[in-house]
């Protein structure tokens, strides 16, 4: 055993032959395969965001064509089912009346989107209008007694 010239008498054990310094291999090795999960974890989620940011404006395209067929729908006053296509997205609306009250009619909307991830599911409600012929209105007015 040999004395650390600063430790003022004390005996400081040192291994002969050993350089005091650095870092073992065995230590080298766990920091780079711990670097490697980090940065494996890091690219993943990445990843993951850029897909998700790729589908967003599609998604939204879809989402435009939805609320342009439902104003549609809401100014026509059919019922039953309809379909059709516009900007490259095929699209489904299907009225029905609501069995709860019979004043209301649901909306169901579908917009199919060409690739995953962006087709849209819509419903609403709406009023239903009042379909009255004006001639009756008159004769039941009381103005001809």
């Amino acid at each position: 055993m040999g004395r650390h010239p600063g430790a003022r008498g004390t005996l400081i054990p040192r291994a002969i032959g050993r350089p005091t310094g650095g870092f073992t291999l065995l230590e080298v090795l766990l920091a780079l395969a711990l670097a490697a999960m980090v940065l494996g974890t890091l690219l993943t989620a990445a990843g993951v965001q850029t897909l998700r940011i790729a589908r967003i404006e599609p998604r939204y395209q879809a989402l435009l064509t939805a609320s342009r067929v439902l104003e549609k729908a809401a100014d026509q006053r059919f019922r039953g089912e309809e379909s059709g296509s516009e900007q490259g997205l095929d699209w489904r609306l299907r009225i029905t009346p609501v069995p709860a009250d019979p004043r209301l009619e649901q909306l169901h909307l579908e917009v199919l989107g060409s690739r995953p991830g962006t087709s849209v599911v819509l419903a609403a409600y709406r009023l239903r209008a009042r379909h009255e012929d004006p001639g009756a209105r008159q004769a039941d007015s009381g103005l001809d007694r």
